[in-house]
């Protein structure tokens, strides 16, 4: 999990030059539930309950169902709650929107999930229901209020926060809610009373993710056909269907920048073959996208999934998040054949030393030999990289842009590196605020602007170079990728997708024909903060 713990880190306030590798610690050092929980959890009769659920706007014009907010539906339809939905993200409403629907629900009580690149549209929401529902009692949950609560809450002005998974919270926090009853006893939540600040522990973990544990989420309540409908992400078709999916929740791996480890666990493959059967039939769904925070655990977690896809007869496309050290030809292979696209790969640096430092547990020869395999089957690859590591200077961003450089051919976008960003949870946070680079959670949030592109900055220099140094390499080593793509995608771009050779060589002679790159950056559902990485 890496050199250091955060009990170590309370021993010792690191320096610079102490740094080998750390890691993150998971906020769920929650423990996973006993086996046998699901056969003592009490769903109560809470029939006549209303509670409305709010998507925030994401400001993306690819739009990505909110699944976590779907099995938080499901989790108080167990009950009995009337569960009403506003998507923002779907919608984009405006304020006036926003309001009215509010108003003519007549609903008390709201739930707002989040990731810290939303924080300010989690506010503004939270602001309209405190102008316009007297008394109303509002539940945030997610990466965004769980490893700060405190600071969340009173920025928000929300009563309540679930930490982490809430399905199992759920059904207390909703029957005390119910019932005016003390949230004292509730594990798994944090909240505000008479101005005082209550934190009632970590919540138990749903152990397999099974159906039974957590059902299956409430779909039908999002405006599937707006999603079916909306801008698809390459290289999927914009007449797909597609709709997100999970095989399982947590990743194994701890690295620095992550603010979203947990426990990991996988559900039964024949439990998520029959859920895309159910989506496929239902829904008339053709292509997913596998949401996982680490979809390719392991070559035998492969093998089963994807056999299952091609023994069940399943015609479909589907994307995926990967590890460059789950990769060799035989699992490429399967891949291909049970209809995969395409792979992010969260490669971050062309360092090795980086890599070490940040705890990746990943090295350069995997890196080369795990895209030549995906590619080699057709499957198109997206990376994730990253600047601005504690031990980053200018020959590690040299090292990164040597390595994006040779892994652009044939069909690539034009790769963006992105700055570092220690959000809170991560072990980069505790660190910097251990050296003094964010004195508390304030700090953090006048420093990171939020925004619909949260990538392209580095709010804390985590570095020895001066903030004009660091903010002068970032921007040289994508001016220079820029130039790069100037000079050679196109040509690239005629070759692959079947252009006369002839034409290939005749667009190399006008690079300036797509000078936009050297402004515009596009993003993918994957770096959309939806790995919590970014």
């Amino acid at each position: 999990m890496g050199g250091f713990t955060s009990q170590d880190r309370k021993q010792k306030t690191l320096d610079i030059n102490d740094i080998e590798s750390f890691s993150t610690d998971p906020w769920a050092n929650a423990e996973k539930a006993p086996l046998d929980i699901v056969d003592h959890i009490s769903y109560p009769d809470l029939k006549g309950l209303e509670v409305m659920l709010i998507n925030p706007n994401s400001y993306y014009r690819k739009k990505l169902l909110g699944l976590g907010l779907a099995y938080v539906a499901t989790s108080m339809q167990r009950c009995g709650i009337n569960v009403h939905l506003m998507d923002c993200s779907a919608w984009s409403h405006d304020d006036i929107e926003v309001a009215k629907e509010l108003i003519q629900s007549k609903v008390k009580i709201f739930g707002i999930g989040g990731m810290y690149p939303n924080f300010k549209e989690v506010e503004r929401l939270c602001g309209l229901i405190r102008a316009v529902v007297p008394g109303a009692t509002i539940i945030l949950g997610g990466a965004l209020p769980t490893p700060i609560p405190e600071f969340v809450l009173r920025k928000t002005k929300a009563d309540i926060c679930t930490i982490g998974e809430a399905e199992m919270t759920i059904p207390k926090l909703m029957g005390a809610l119910a019932n005016n009853e003390s949230l004292e006893g509730i594990k798994g939540i944090a909240y505000i009373k008479d101005g005082e600040f209550f934190h009632n522990g970590n919540p138990h973990l749903p152990t397999q993710v099974t159906k039974k544990e957590v059902g299956l989420p409430a779909l039908e309540l999002f405006p599937l056909e707006h999603y079916f409908h909306s801008p698809k992400p390459h290289p999927f078709s914009q007449f797909d269907r597609n709709l997100p999916i999970v095989t399982g929740r947590g990743c194994p791996y701890a690295c620095n920048f992550c603010y979203r480890v947990s426990a990991y666990r996988f559900r039964p493959v024949d439990e998520v073959m029959d859920e895309m059967g159910y989506m496929i039939d239902r829904y008339k769904v053709n292509s997913f996208y596998f949401e996982d925070d680490l979809f390719m655990l392991s070559h035998q977690k492969m093998r089963d999934f994807c056999e299952g896809i091609i023994n069940r007869g399943y015609k479909v496309k589907y994307n995926c998040s990967g590890r460059v050290n789950t990769v060799n030809r035989e699992i490429a292979q399967l891949m291909k054949e049970s209809g995969c696209v395409a792979v992010y790969y969260g490669i971050e640096s062309g360092s090795q030393e980086i890599l070490n430092n940040m705890s990746k547990k990943t090295n350069l020869e995997q890196i080369y030999e795990a895209i030549r395999l995906t590619r080699e089957q057709g499957i198109f690859c997206e990376y994730g990289f990253i600047y601005g590591e504690p031990n980053d200077n200018e020959q590690t961003m040299a090292d990164t842009v040597k390595l994006v450089k040779n892994i652009s051919s044939g069909e690539y976008r034009p790769q963006k590196i992105f700055g570092c960003v220690p959000f809170p949870g991560s072990g980069l946070y505790d660190w910097c605020k251990e050296t003094g680079r964010i004195q508390d959670d304030q700090a953090f949030y006048d420093r990171y602007v939020c925004q619909d592109w949260s990538l392209d900055q580095l709010p804390v220099n985590m570095t020895t170079m001066s903030d004009e140094k660091i903010n002068k390499v970032f921007k040289d080593a994508n001016d220079n990728l820029s130039q790069f793509y100037l000079e050679k995608m196109s040509s690239d771009w005629v070759q692959h997708f079947g252009g006369a050779k002839e034409n290939s060589e005749d667009v190399c002679k006008d690079p300036e024909a797509m000078r936009h790159l050297r402004t515009r950056v596009e993003s993918s559902l994957n770096t959309f903060d939806i790995s919590g990485r970014t």
